[in-house]
């Protein structure tokens, strides 16, 4: 889209993103969550915000607990989502939905996740972001006695939902499969999303597959797992190639250089280095989605930092929940 035609297609829907996106909060607003008591108060600062409506509603249902919590801020994000639908064009319609697959995925791996313990409906899918799906289908997936093949097959065509079973191997749902197909739900994200190439948030959903990448190369590396499982483990739709990944889990001069290319050392420990990598996305979406007017991509890009809202406030949630001091809370936060 060139910048003649960008503000004829994507004005209505740039504006609309740009007013949410001033609406996310800031650094002194996740330090006033931070400084508060307890839960109640947490939500009383919540509900000056736009969760207040959703709050509301789940309050008078269920009570004040962190998944009441989590539960309004997951279903704001659904509607938002079911917003920036409409807001769309129809030809992009392709596009969004190969973007949103992400969340589908995400909500696959609770939904599995939430069966496999013997948990019901009712607790999980308050967890649940609906990007393609709708509750009532996530619902007939939950129920089903064969969860991955309904939810494929809801996804997907006939065909296609058909070739990626085959591909998993087994669909049967236990301890075991559990890793493996969540993995390999993983790497789905990316390669669904190959019509994103060009985009913003193609480039950032790359780097993202790069990190867990690389996240794996040192789990394996620190802790003496076996060599064949990373390789087995590794997505390929992201930017690095299995033989780089390969050449630094076998030689230390790559490993360094490796982790220099991405801001990383050695020496750093793996909490210390999962927080510089969050930092370093969060700055990458800032700074894309600045670049994004008039494009799809400012939605795609707002969504994902609207992804980090909605992770802040689960770890001060969960903070307040375990009594966590403030300040440890202040430094799991992405700012």
């Amino acid at each position: 889209m060139n910048t003649l035609t960008g503000p004829y297609f994507y004005g209505f829907s740039n504006a609309k993103v740009s007013a949410l996106k001033g609406k996310l909060f800031d650094k002194h607003f996740y330090s006033d969550l931070v400084a508060v008591a307890n839960l109640s108060s947490v939500v009383e600062l919540l509900e000056k915000t736009p969760y207040k409506k959703y709050l509301e509603v789940l309050l008078r249902e269920r009570g004040l607990s962190p998944e009441t919590i989590e539960a309004a801020m997951v279903n704001r994000f659904s509607h938002l989502i079911y917003l920036l639908k409409h807001y769309t064009p129809e030809y992009d319609e392709e596009r969004l939905r190969s973007f949103l697959l992400r969340y589908d995925i995400i909500s696959a791996k609770i939904v599995l996740g939430g069966k496999l313990k013997g948990n019901s409906f009712e607790e999980v899918k308050g967890k649940l972001i609906l990007g393609n799906l709708t509750l009532e289908e996530w619902r007939k997936i939950y129920s089903s006695k064969q969860p991955v093949k309904v939810f494929l097959y809801t996804l997907f065509s006939y065909d296609k939902a058909q070739a990626l079973l085959d591909e998993i191997g087994s669909e049967e749902l236990n301890n075991e499969t559990l890793i493996t197909i969540s993995q390999w739900l993983d790497g789905l994200i990316l390669r669904e999303a190959q019509n994103l190439k060009g985009m913003f948030a193609y480039k950032y959903l790359a780097k993202y597959v790069d990190i867990q990448n690389i996240i794996a190369l040192i789990k394996t590396r620190k802790e003496g797992k076996k060599s064949s499982e990373f390789l087995k483990s590794i997505h390929i739709f992201g930017t690095l190639s299995k033989e780089e990944l390969s050449r630094a889990l076998k030689s230390d001069a790559a490993y360094k250089e490796l982790l220099k290319r991405y801001g990383l050392s050695e020496e750093m420990s793996l909490p210390l280095i999962q927080s510089s990598i969050e930092k370093t996305l969060s700055s990458d979406k800032k700074k894309l989605y600045a670049q994004s007017i008039f494009t799809l991509d400012r939605v795609f890009l707002y969504l994902l930092l609207l992804e980090e809202e909605l992770l802040n406030v689960r770890r001060i949630v969960l903070g307040k929940a375990l009594s966590m001091p403030k300040t440890k809370i202040m430094e799991v936060l992405v700012l």
